[in-house]
Formats: structure tokens, sequence, C-alpha cells
């Protein structure tokens, strides 16, 4: 895994899967270049601040719907750096929702 950071995320559909997209600059500018690639059901958003891969996959499993199926894109073969991060994210993002749980129930006792 690596440290550098992204500032747009979301997915795509190429060939029929779901994929995870990250990319640093303008989001039309990216849009743009997916759907010239042949990329449809282009779901690109601005990340609230610049995240690593994991991260940003986190933020996206917690925060936005449908994003559930798609996989982490990979140049090597080899899938394992692919699941690792997946996996990463995922326990990221089920701590992420349990803080929000957790928050919302203190609320609850705080306003009863």
């Amino acid at each position: 895994m690596t440290d550098k950071t992204f500032t747009i995320a979301g997915t795509t559909e190429l060939n029929g899967q779901k994929g995870f997209r990250f990319a640093n600059g303008k989001l039309n500018l990216r849009v743009n270049m997916l759907r010239h690639m042949g990329h449809e059901n282009i779901s690109l958003i601005e990340l609230p601040k610049a995240m690593t891969k994991v991260a940003a996959t986190a933020w996206m499993l917690a925060n936005v719907r449908g994003v559930k199926n798609a996989v982490i894109p990979t140049r090597a073969n080899d899938k394992s750096a692919e699941n690792e991060l997946l996996l990463a994210a995922k326990r990221k993002a089920a701590g992420i929702a349990k803080a929000k749980a957790t928050r919302a129930a203190k609320r609850e006792a705080v306003a009863a």
C-alpha cells in the first residue's frame, strides 16, 4: 500500500465490472477522460479532504450508497494487493459506522 493521497474518488463500470476509481485534479476532466476510455455509470465525488486509497474507500463504504460490490483495480496479476486494501478499508468503514452509531446513541440519551 502507498501513502499517496487523492481528492476525487468514486466508482465506474468497465466491461461490466464495477470498480473504485481514485484521482486528483478537476472532477469534470476526469469524468470526460473515463467516458472517452469506455467507462459507464460514472459516479465520482470530491472527497472532504485528501485521503489514501484505504481511507477514501472506507469513507465511501460508510457514506456513499451503491459501492459495496465494487472492486479495487490493481495493475498486478496478483489480487492479494487488491484484497488487502479492500479488507483494510472494510475494517475502517466498520469503525466509522460504529462511531456514528455511538454518537447517535449518545445524542438520544442526552435528548431523553
